[in-house]
């Protein structure tokens, strides 16, 4: 069944504030992955796999890796045709590479991992 899953932002969820998503629920535990909807944005949540995925239209827009070293360590790439053209780069939540360009062909890590 679908439930309601309060997600509390941690070192890990690369989130502003706390944030409702909606996920699966077998009786027992919470299946990944979290879901929520803002505006265009489909965000899916992978806590245990430490990224995010960002859909609009259907299409991966973004994926956001996130590091439990310090609050707010992140990589975020945007995405076109399954491949990273920028990315952002955050440690100990302040911007470290804003917009850097780059080539990076994520067809593998999306299909391994059935995104």
């Amino acid at each position: 069944m679908i439930v309601k899953y309060f997600l509390e932002a941690d070192d890990d969820t690369y989130l502003y504030g706390d944030k409702m998503f909606e996920c699966e629920f077998d009786g027992t535990s919470y299946i990944q992955p979290f879901v929520r909807r803002e505006g265009k944005k489909l965000i899916k949540f992978y806590q245990d796999k430490h990224f995010f995925v960002v859909y609009e239209d259907g299409e991966i827009t973004e994926i956001i890796r996130t590091m439990t070293c310090w609050s707010d360590d992140v990589i975020a790439y945007k995405i076109k045709n399954q491949v990273a053209y920028k990315f952002d780069e955050v440690y100990h939540g302040h911007p470290h590479v804003k917009d850097g360009e780059c080539n990076i062909d994520f067809s593998e890590f999306i299909k391994e991992k059935g995104l």
